[in-house]
């Protein structure tokens, strides 16, 4: 337990530091902040920040797991390995039968 604080809370590193490799993330983050304060100061309701900060993150989600998705579906990681064929529907190469279906006519007229 070396690494606790004394509350018993594991300390984690900043923000910044953990989207260190996406410093997009603290940009929209940061422009996120700047409005909320731009709108306080514009006298804004407590509810209208709320939802101008809701709105925000959900954006900011939708954009980032979007790309994130975007880029693992391009990794060579997710692609089929060479020679692997899709899965398609096996095509019909027999002789047609000769025997009337029973589906077509139910009715046996």
């Amino acid at each position: 337990m070396k690494n606790e604080s004394p509350n018993g809370v594991c300390p984690r590193a900043s923000l910044e530091q953990r989207f260190a490799d996406h410093p997009e993330v603290i940009a929209e983050l940061h422009l996120i902040r700047d409005d909320i304060e731009r709108a306080l100061a514009n006298g804004a309701l407590a509810h209208e920040v709320e939802e101008m900060l809701q709105n925000g993150m959900r954006e900011l989600g939708r954009r980032l797991l979007g790309g994130w998705a975007l880029d693992d579906q391009e990794s060579p990681a997710s692609q089929p390995p060479g020679g692997a064929s899709k899965h398609a529907k096996k095509n019909f190469s027999g002789k047609a039968s000769s025997v009337r279906s029973r589906s077509a006519n139910k009715s046996g007229v």
